[in-house]
């Protein structure tokens, strides 16, 4: 079991934790612009939702970044 960032529970193997888990990748990233190329590449091939999904992802672990 893993904890995401909502303070849910979730199966190592679940979507939502993959998600995260890209979303964690994507924060990682040294600049803005490499972070920005990598969810336009998201956008074109998976599209809006996928895009969304990431992106307000990245933002609520930026958010608690910032927080702490």
């Amino acid at each position: 079991m893993v904890t995401l960032i909502s303070g849910q529970q979730v199966c190592n193997y679940c979507p939502d934790w993959r998600v995260e888990c890209e979303a964690r990748h994507v924060a990682s990233m040294e600049t803005l612009r490499e972070r920005r190329e990598y969810l336009q590449h998201v956008h074109q091939k998976r599209g809006s939702e996928a895009y969304l999904e990431i992106a307000g992802l990245v933002k609520q672990i930026w958010d608690r970044r910032s927080d702490a």
